[in-house]
């Protein structure tokens, strides 16, 4: 088997579906932080989950909203936007967070 990663710098709603798709798959991910758009909200996300660890469900769900609407103010495009930002929290929630904590199901 080749060794792969996938490298996301940038991005749009497009390629948030494409690192969802590679993160399923098995492919290890790796975000640039800083390089703007869907890396950030990516990072941000992931970041975010790893800062709430120590708070119940309920308060995480209000931070993420709370940064996820930041996050939309100011956009267009908001039906693609809404797309992408559900398949972010999908890597987050669904594949991240239990691949940190040993629970991600192969």
């Amino acid at each position: 088997r080749i060794p792969i990663v996938l490298v996301c710098v940038q991005g749009g709603p497009g390629t948030v579906d494409t690192v969802q798709n590679a993160v399923e798959a098995g492919t290890p991910a790796l975000l640039v932080k800083g390089s703007g758009k869907a890396a950030d909200l990516i990072a941000d996300l992931v970041l975010l989950a790893d800062t709430t660890e120590d708070v119940d469900s309920e308060q995480r769900q209000g931070r993420l909203r709370d940064f996820l609407q930041r996050f939309k103010e100011g956009t267009t495009h908001a039906e693609r936007l809404d797309k992408a930002i559900e398949n972010a929290k999908r890597i987050v929630e669904d594949l991240y967070l239990p691949a940190r904590d040993g629970k991600l199901k192969k």
